[in-house]
């Protein structure tokens, strides 16, 4: 009997063989198994067994490509001590993953991981890190390994990457998309890095088509927050660290990701998620405030005016609907700022600058600090995407123009119908985004079809 029949028999406690469809022995009349599929059975209720046996962790920050993944570890390196409630979890691919911490933190878990993603003379495309995921068999239990529980909706994930590469513009979504199949009460920011304005434009292919996937995937929301920052932007940016050290552009994100820990501690995201869900607003601009010092700012309006002053993405004020505020005080001035003065300050600043606000939030965090720097981020969405993703869309409608050959198309990992699909998540966003404003307003009525339908493309 060759290998093929053996493996078509099924023997029972006896010895006898019988065909593969029987259920009971015709020489002794016991029970038969089918072994092969006993044991599949068996590895699969000890992995759920591990998945559910994972501690507790309210927070999983998740690096995708290379700018991800420095941004994790920097943040790691540079402000996690101990502490067994969040974990973390880098993703590249091809085996560039080089990026480690200098050392892993007590009872903290760091997983890495790398994904095969063909290549098209070394360039990734974001359709082909999108089909790469669908064919890996390893990745999802990465990403349960992290910490994803079933049904736990205190659970938060970060996924940061820069969103112009193939392997964040096509696995980062993905991953978000695994993140919520695991846990579907779960809460995903996704903190991206959008490319700059003299990138190729298959560059901002990727970046349209992987922000596009964040939005919505199947009709459903991948991220919950995409906090979108620009890399013109970033690199204009001076922050100043906890030492007086200058923060460079990687460790300027990791920095926000410190924010967003910190209010993590205090179910201040969970929050932000949750009214974001309800408004539809997903996209919001970052405004960074780093070591403001108080001797020389005076008052939290000041601090207000120096981060907003300066986005991180592109934003028209008149069209925010959505306010949140994140600010870190040291414990030595935390007297002289309440909660309740904070909030009427920034509900007065939103009354002068804001006309449209729908929805505002204050999140305070003190800390063991003697210094008198304050740290402010105030997220503003509500916005549409033709401002903060102007190169994006012009890179992308260039390089669409150029797609015209089918090869040209395999290459990219992409089809005419999923371009389609993209650009009406696209424009579908803003849409509901010009109506939530104009429904504010009270001008025009609701449901009321406005003169110019505000389209991307």
């Amino acid at each position: 009997m060759n290998v093929e029949e053996k493996e078509s028999m099924l023997t029972c406690s006896s010895g006898h063989t019988n065909p593969k469809n029987s259920v009971i022995c015709s020489d002794c009349g016991l029970p038969l198994i089918d072994y092969r599929q006993e044991t599949d059975w068996l590895l699969q209720r000890l992995t759920d067994k591990a998945v559910h046996i994972v501690p507790h962790i309210d927070g999983s920050f998740i690096g995708v490509g290379t700018t991800g993944t420095q941004v994790v570890v920097d943040f790691f390196d540079s402000y996690v001590q101990e502490n067994p409630d969040i974990s973390f979890l880098n993703i590249d691919s091809n085996g560039s993953l080089e990026i480690v911490p200098k050392s892993e933190a007590a009872g903290i878990r760091f997983h890495h991981y790398n994904i095969a993603v063909p290549t098209t003379g070394g360039t990734i495309y974001s359709g082909i890190g999108e089909q790469a995921v669908s064919q890996d068999r390893q990745l999802e239990s990465y990403v349960r390994s992290s910490g994803i529980m079933r049904e736990d909706a205190g659970q938060t994930v970060f996924v940061t990457g820069a969103i112009g590469g193939g392997t964040a513009s096509g696995v980062g979504p993905s991953v978000a998309h695994l993140c919520k199949t695991c846990n579907p009460e779960i809460s995903i920011v996704a903190v991206l890095v959008a490319p700059s304005s003299n990138e190729a434009d298959h560059i901002h292919l990727n970046a349209f088509y992987g922000i596009s996937r964040m939005l919505n995937q199947n009709s459903q929301h991948n991220a919950d927050m995409i906090l979108l920052m620009n890399f013109d932007r970033l690199r204009r940016v001076r922050g100043i660290g906890r030492f007086g050290e200058e923060l460079r552009i990687e460790k300027i994100v990791a920095y926000q990701l410190r924010l967003l820990q910190l209010n993590l501690q205090h179910s201040g995201i969970a929050r932000m998620c949750r009214i974001s869900k309800s408004m539809k607003t997903q996209i919001f601009v970052p405004c960074l405030a780093i070591g403001r010092s108080m001797e020389i700012f005076g008052s939290i309006e000041n601090i207000l005016e120096s981060a907003v002053a300066f986005p991180l993405a592109e934003t028209e004020r008149n069209n925010v609907t959505a306010s949140y505020l994140l600010l870190r005080i040291p414990n030595r001035l935390a007297e002289d700022f309440p909660e309740g003065v904070v909030v009427e300050e920034f509900e007065k600043w939103n009354k002068r600058h804001i006309p449209a606000l729908a929805s505002s939030l204050v999140q305070i965090v003190q800390t063991d600090d003697q210094s008198d720097r304050v740290d402010a981020c105030v997220l503003l969405g509500g916005d549409g995407l033709s401002g903060a993703l102007r190169d994006t869309i012009e890179g992308y409608r260039k390089f669409k123009t150029r797609l015209g050959t089918s090869a040209r198309w395999d290459e990219c990992g992409l089809s005419p119908q999923k371009l389609q699909e993209a650009e009406e998540v696209m424009d579908n966003y803003d849409w509901s985004m010009y109506q939530l404003r104009v429904n504010e307003n009270g001008d025009p009525s609701e449901g009321e079809v406005p003169d110019e339908d505000p389209q991307i493309l």
